[in-house]
């Protein structure tokens, strides 16, 4: 069964890509991109078998998807050691 927070996740992740964007963020020299998940977006680097899960963000359906993806960007810095 879906969780709402699941299904906004999922729909968030849809408006990205329906803008045109890339559902991925530069962090030092990496590319960390992120997927739908349970709870929010995984996120992690990309081989030829898909994501290699590192991190999970929480997404919050109380905030727009900007929001999201300004703390997801926050929490995956934090997660590699950017500043």
């Amino acid at each position: 069964m879906e969780t709402t927070t699941h299904k906004e996740a999922t729909e968030a992740y849809a408006e990205i890509i329906n803008n045109g964007l890339m559902p991925c963020f530069e962090v030092g020299e990496s590319v960390i991109y992120i997927e739908p998940s349970e709870k929010g977006w995984a996120f992690g680097t990309a081989c030829n078998c898909g994501l290699l899960k590192d991190g999970e963000f929480e997404f919050d359906p109380d905030f727009s998807t900007d929001e999201n993806l300004q703390e997801c960007l926050m929490d995956i810095e934090s997660h590699y050691g950017e500043a």
